[in-house]
């Protein structure tokens, strides 16, 4: 045995790379998008499709990807997971939807999440998964709910493990460290269809609270902006109140009011987008010129390469580059990436 859930860091990094292990082993249908269970105040919303991205060229390139994140962790394998846990990714796994928060005081460059997981699923085999895990379980509103281990049970896991050349031991000592305090995460199961995961219990109550109802709403222009990219298998927004932390890495904040961003394939065409809308034309003009430099950088570099291994690295810039498209509307600034799904499967390899 071989524990290994890729899922309890409750960070925004670490939920990034849970859900692209989950995206590159999905063949599952999916749902559309479902705000049951994000509750009011989010500040910004991630969907996934995982019925449309089984179908994208990208599928193989990121289980690739998310086989070595997943094995560097020491924890195991997927096939693993699945005869601990009885769920299969690739069927079992509907949709993934993630609410982002303010950040918390204690974390104030981390936005605050909860993650509404989809599918189907055996509590009784995921209870028991995480109790081997040194998991606290409790019942909680209706809900099962998995903690995080607490400190001296991952410690005693953890020194279990030292000089032990069993694989079963490596895997649950692995798993106990990636759950050490200061990585806490509540994960409630409310039934055989639909898993919450909080790095708070009051984040974790609000969004069972909203299963019913009363919750996240999008911007109204966030159902047309989806409607003019076709159906893409990614698709997000997020407000002011974040724009300043976890959107800065899409496009320069300043006096950003929201972002809404999304990731289609049509036929052999992959287009990425992201539609900034700033406070002022001034604003907008300020990003632009914020990227258009940043972009003449990246093709000086190209430029420079000497080694063939750097030539080849530089072809793929160039290519990324040329595919980038801004265009700017008053306060409005639109960033596309438009290139063949073969193209964007190449370089995600590297």
């Amino acid at each position: 045995m071989k524990p290994a859930h890729h899922a309890t860091r409750a960070t925004p990094a670490a939920i990034a790379a849970a859900l692209l292990l989950a995206i590159g082993f999905t063949t599952a249908s999916a749902t559309p998008l479902d705000t049951r269970g994000i509750p009011a105040g989010a500040g910004g919303i991630i969907h996934l499709d995982y019925d449309l991205f089984a179908k994208s060229a990208l599928n193989a390139s990121a289980k690739k990807f998310s086989e070595k994140a997943f094995a560097s962790q020491g924890v195991g394998d997927i096939g693993d997971f699945q005869k601990q846990t009885g769920v299969n990714p690739d069927a079992d796994i509907r949709a993934v939807t993630i609410g982002l928060f303010k950040p918390s005081a204690d974390k104030p460059g981390e936005p605050q999440t909860i993650v509404v997981i989809r599918g189907n699923f055996t509590p009784a085999k995921l209870v028991d998964y995480a109790k081997q895990l040194h998991c606290p379980v409790t019942t909680r509103g209706g809900m099962t709910v998995i903690s995080s281990p607490e400190k001296k049970a991952a410690d005693d896991s953890a020194a279990d493990d030292n000089g032990d050349d069993d694989d079963n031991a490596r895997g649950m000592a692995g798993m106990i460290r990636m759950g050490r305090p200061g990585q806490t995460f509540f994960a409630g199961i409310v039934d055989n269809s639909t898993i919450l995961v909080a790095g708070s219990l009051d984040i974790l109550d609000k969004s069972a609270a909203s299963l019913s109802g009363g919750g996240y709403s999008p911007p109204a222009s966030f159902s047309s902006f989806c409607r003019r990219e076709g159906t893409p298998w990614l698709s997000g927004c997020i407000d002011k109140e974040l724009t300043g932390g976890a959107a800065a890495g899409m496009m320069p904040a300043g006096d950003v009011k929201n972002i809404q961003f999304s990731i289609a394939e049509t036929g052999s065409r992959l287009r990425a987008r992201a539609l900034s809308e700033y406070g002022s034309a001034g604003g907008a003009t300020q990003a632009k010129n914020m990227f258009q430099g940043l972009l003449g950088f990246l093709q000086m570099g190209a430029s420079q390469a000497k080694t063939p291994e750097a030539a080849a690295q530089a072809k793929k810039m160039k290519l990324l580059v040329d595919s980038l498209k801004m265009t700017q509307d008053g306060a409005s600034l639109d960033l596309t990436l438009d290139l063949s799904a073969a193209d964007a499967a190449e370089l995600m390899n590297q």
